[in-house]
């Protein structure tokens, strides 16, 4: 680094003892700064709000070509003229060097992002003086306005100055502006918490051979964060080792929180500490620290419900991939927050399974022990159709593979008894399995029935409107479809007398403490209602034979600022009218939901699932690995909830407990060495 031969060799010679520097030591600093170095270019290194983690970063680097670590770098490699953290030079003389520096071609690098409230007085950078003599407080905010404009090149060093960073995250009180903000002028960012060092080098390297820069969509050098060979996801070791679903398991960390598959960085290629480790290397997850928006879109960190702008994408379908060693179907992809998806066997078309996209923008399946293990699946969702060939598949895939003892699933009947007014279902399952019948068109549930110790299982319906012209059942994976023999003419609401499906009134009544939803339609239909926002379920309502419903909620906590209304395949929403101002909101009362025991009790063959939640809310609980639904809990008023199976087939390994928008999984304790095995 170059302050003046004069003023260098005086200060290295006048702190020789204190810096520990020997006479050799100083002569050689003369014979390098008595070299030809006006050829160095010459960088500005400006310090806004930061933790000076990147220009740390930066002098831990060691490499194996020129430039090798920091000393190469600045003496050798560029004329860093001005950096408050590296330079001898301080007060006037250090202001007087940049003055020398900028007046000739170079190179400005900011760390740090740059606060914009107060007038820039968050944080300033030097004191100098005006023509009348006064003093003037220079801050980042002028600095960067006074000095970007005559650089040869701007480089914003850390994701505080490409993007804002931790300083900028909300409420972001100092008004902290990225440098390209700011400024307005093109820049090179190269982000990172902290950026790792070989990315600074290369890219200033790469300027100073002359080389041709091209940057992506959020201005980053591209040959270091372009490309799928770029992206954490797919370059991680731990990617194809299956979900970990806690930190003591090797697999992947996407379902703990890890932002690595929305992440461009080469972090597993280079690692860090010159080559020692790296976050997901240290068992912790990726925060995607590189990416525009951190840290608030991506947090929290260790929650796989962290999202943001980004993560309004498309549907797609990223793995299927079969597990041998644990007799595991694993099938995921990305898509739009809330939105459903359907998984199908490609050749049978037969449903494996059905989800909804979380608001991680992330959506998965994990079929247990499948009776028939795909060669190929086919994802569907709004209209978007994907496929893909399931990764080590047997060479047996598509062929029925059932376990002893086991049933295959079957639906045999679907008849509708006019004399009666009665529809009837029947068909055949593994002993304790549960089927759950749907109408095949308007998606609306109808009832689920329990396979007997026999394997038969059956539902009888007494008069409901409308009559489906058509049934779905599903068990696990396998969902089957009849129609109805001897439906009605006017089967499925077709006919005279149906309705069209109205959201009319939400309202919430403050005198009474009372949230009313009013609506229309067809006679019988039973509609749905839910929290728009957490996807809490309010309740239901059934249409009377005027076509009307209504649901009456006393004192829910929190009052839903916005319902969403299903009926079939349609869904309406509307706002509250007179929510109170902390609709939404946790109030006094409220408790987090808790997923506390899951006990197999031997002595009694009992499964005893507990918990907490707010006051009336509803749990459902699933087999983790099948899907099976295993029955629902309600929330008492000290909050507790609880459930007890008797003598459940088969006993689950692992349950899934969902309250609104939250997920917990459990394994079972003492669960039987069979268990998720029917028998």
């Amino acid at each position: 680094m170059k302050v003046g031969r004069r003023d260098f060799l005086k200060f290295c010679i006048g702190s020789a003892a204190t810096l520990g520097l020997e006479a050799s030591v100083v002569g050689k600093l003369s014979k390098a700064l008595a070299a030809e170095g006006n050829g160095l270019a010459t960088v500005v290194w400006l310090n806004g709000a930061n933790c000076t983690g990147c220009t740390v970063s930066l002098a831990n680097m060691i490499g194996t070509s020129a430039p090798t670590d920091i000393a190469d770098l600045l003496i050798n490699t560029i004329n860093l003229a001005f950096h408050p953290n590296l330079m001898g030079a301080a007060g006037d003389l250090a202001v007087r060097v940049l003055e020398e520096a900028t007046a000739r071609p170079y190179i400005l690098a900011v760390d740090g992002g740059i606060p914009t409230a107060f007038n820039g007085h968050a944080c300033l950078l030097w004191t100098e003086k005006n023509a009348g003599g006064q003093s003037h407080e220079v801050t980042a905010m002028e600095a960067v306005q006074r000095l970007a404009p005559g650089a040869q090149a701007i480089l914003a060093v850390g994701t505080c100055s490409s993007f804002g960073g931790i300083p900028g995250g909300n409420p972001n009180p100092t008004g902290i502006r990225s440098v390209s903000q700011l400024s307005g002028l093109p820049t090179v960012n190269i982000p990172g918490c902290p950026p790792h060092p070989n990315w600074i080098v290369s890219t200033i390297a790469r300027f100073l051979a002359g080389a041709s820069l091209s940057l992506d969509s959020q201005g980053r050098p591209a040959f270091l964060f372009e490309g799928d060979t770029h992206n954490v996801h797919k370059n991680c070791p731990r990617k194809g080792n299956g979900e970990a679903r806690n930190f003591a398991q090797s697999g992947c960390l996407k379902e703990l929180g890890c932002n690595g598959p929305r992440t461009q960085a080469d972090c597993p290629k280079h690692l860090w500490n010159n080559g020692t480790n790296w976050c997901i290397g240290a068992n912790a997850v990726c925060l995607a620290c590189t990416e525009n928006g951190f840290p608030d879109k991506f947090s929290p960190f260790y929650d796989i419900a962290s999202g943001g702008e980004e993560m309004q994408r498309d549907f797609v379908l990223t793995r299927a991939e079969w597990r041998g060693d644990r007799s595991e179907l694993i099938i995921g992809g990305e898509g739009k927050p809330g939105a459903s998806a359907q998984i199908f066997d490609s050749q049978s078309s037969a449903l494996i399974g059905a989800t909804v996209v979380a608001s991680s923008g992330l959506w998965n399946i994990t079929v247990s022990q499948p009776s028939t293990i795909p060669c190929s699946i086919r994802a569907e969702s709004e209209g978007q159709t994907f496929q893909r060939d399931v990764d080590n598949a047997p060479e047996s895939c598509g062929s029925e593979t059932p376990g002893p003892g086991a049933v295959p699933f079957e639906f045999s009947k679907a008849e509708w008894r006019s004399d009666t007014k009665e529809l009837r279902l029947e068909g055949k399952a593994s002993p304790g399995s549960n089927a759950q019948l749907f109408d095949a068109y308007s998606g609306d549930l109808l009832g689920s029935a329990v396979a007997a110790s026999d394997g038969k299982w059956k539902l009888r319906l007494p008069d409901p409107r409308p009559v489906p012209c058509r049934v779905r059942a599903d068990c696990g994976s396998t969902s089957l479809e009849m129609a109805v023999k001897d439906a009605p003419s006017d089967c499925g609401s077709v006919g005279p007398g149906a309705l069209q499906f109205e959201f009319i009134k939400a309202e919430w009544r403050n005198d009474t403490k009372e949230l009313r939803l009013e609506g229309k339609a067809s006679p019988g239909s039973n509609v749905q209602l839910f929290d728009a926002y957490s996807g809490d379920l309010l309740g239901s309502a059934v249409a009377a034979s005027d076509g009307k419903w209504k649901s009456t909620r006393k004192d829910p906590r929190p009052v839903p600022c916005r319902v969403r209304a299903d009926c079939g395949s349609t869904s309406l929403e509307m706002a509250v009218k007179d929510a109170p101002s902390n609709c939404g909101s946790v109030g006094p009362g409220a408790l987090p939901f808790e997923f506390k025991k899951a006990e197999w009790r031997k002595d009694n063959k009992e499964l005893r699932l507990e918990g907490n939640a707010s006051q009336g809310s509803n749990v459902r609980l699933f087999d983790a690995y099948s899907g099976n639904l295993l029955g629902s809990a309600k929330a008492a008023s000290d909050g507790k909830w609880k459930l007890s199976l008797h003598d459940p087939r088969p006993v689950p390994c692992r349950v899934r407990a969902d309250c609104g928008v939250e997920t917990f999984e459990k394994s079972v304790k003492d669960a039987p060495v069979d268990c998720g095995r029917n028998s």
